[in-house]
């Protein structure tokens, strides 16, 4: 009589690994372009959202660093009217930077909105 055995270990990967798993795999995958309306639909929900986004956050940093300066010049150099005049223009382009990004948004918005809706008209 044999006595060989045979032995067999198996392991499943646990959710996390299945989705690294996934990540990895379609990483090399190769592209597709079955779903380019949708990646189409995508990037132009981004440039309705992002451009406004990063232009009004340059422009509230940039007004932030003015105020500062207006300040600096009250504190530090010790020129009160000056820096009392560079610390108005800072504020008064902060408050401007909402008002502007709502403004910035309904243009996206107008400008794509035709081609959006048709888009996602398609999809569903």
């Amino acid at each position: 009589m044999s006595t060989e055995k045979f032995e067999y270990d198996y392991s499943a990967p646990n959710e996390k690994q299945r989705t690294e798993i996934e990540i990895i795999r379609n990483k090399y995958m190769p592209k597709t372009t079955e779903n380019s309306d949708f990646k189409t639909l995508k990037t132009l929900d981004n440039k309705v959202h992002k451009i406004p986004f990063i232009l009004s956050l340059s422009l509230g940093i940039a007004a932030l660093l003015i105020f500062g300066v207006g300040l600096c010049c009250i504190l530090e150099w010790q020129n009160l009217w000056l820096g009392v005049a560079v610390s108005i223009i800072g504020i008064a382009a902060m408050i401007a930077v909402y008002p502007l990004h709502k403004w910035i948004v309904s243009r996206q918005k107008n400008k794509y909105a035709n081609r959006i809706i048709d888009l996602s008209n398609q999809l569903l």
